[in-house]
């Protein structure tokens, strides 16, 4: 919701499609910038429409670009609290950064585990977020970047996996993704936070996708 520019500006039209869909649960940018109120209301004003349906959030925390404090601090979580208290937005859980060893970011591994240890600490110590669940960063690189990030229990209640099929039935790449996954969750529960597929059959900057026809079959595996 936070690419205005996009289909995604249409909040009505994105409100509409959720409630038909039945969706209860959504994960989206926990964008914070504290020189920008006008966005920021923007955000969780656009987050509040949708909850209004009983829809609850998981925020994506991500210091890549700017869009969350580094490191975390407690008040810049108390300040996301606040605007989803004041759009009645209900935080089920925070999550750490989105696929951040696709970043090209040379210091990802020391980075990701210093944001990630923030977050956690930031949120434990938080009264108005202490019991929100924190799922840890997702990783999308090869095997040997779940071996490099290691053991990063100490910072999330959750693990985090993306185990994306690309042209083939759901649980394709599903083992693989699972035991790269616990070389950093370990015994943790994992969360699947992104899955899917692409419709884009014709895209050249991708690997290849798939028909709406065989993810309509795919999607309800």
């Amino acid at each position: 919701m936070t690419y205005g520019a996009t289909a995604y500006g249409n909040v009505t039209a994105v409100k509409q499609m959720l409630s038909t869909l039945r969706v209860r649960h959504v994960r989206d940018a926990g964008k914070y910038y504290p020189i920008d109120t006008k966005y920021n209301d923007y955000e969780f004003g656009a987050y509040g429409a949708i909850a209004s349906l009983g829809i609850g959030f998981d925020l994506i925390l991500d210091h890549n670009g700017g869009s969350a404090p580094s490191p975390m601090t407690p008040e810049a979580m108390g300040a996301l609290q606040s605007l989803a208290a004041k759009n009645g937005v209900i935080v089920e859980s925070y999550e750490g950064p989105n696929e951040p060893d696709l970043g090209g970011i040379l210091n990802w591994i020391t980075d990701t585990r210093s944001f990630m240890q923030s977050v956690y600490s930031s949120a434990k110590t938080s009264p108005s977020a202490s019991a929100i669940p924190v799922i840890g960063n997702s990783l999308a690189g090869p095997p040997i970047d779940w071996v490099l990030l290691g053991d990063m229990t100490a910072f999330a209640d959750y693990g985090n996996m993306h185990p994306y099929a690309n042209t083939q039935h759901p649980s394709f790449n599903f083992g693989t993704a699972l035991a790269n996954q616990i070389k950093v969750s370990g015994s943790q529960t994992i969360y699947v936070t992104e899955a899917g597929w692409s419709n884009a059959t014709n895209a050249k900057d991708n690997s290849p996708n798939v028909s709406e026809d065989a993810v309509g079959r795919y999607m309800g595996r």
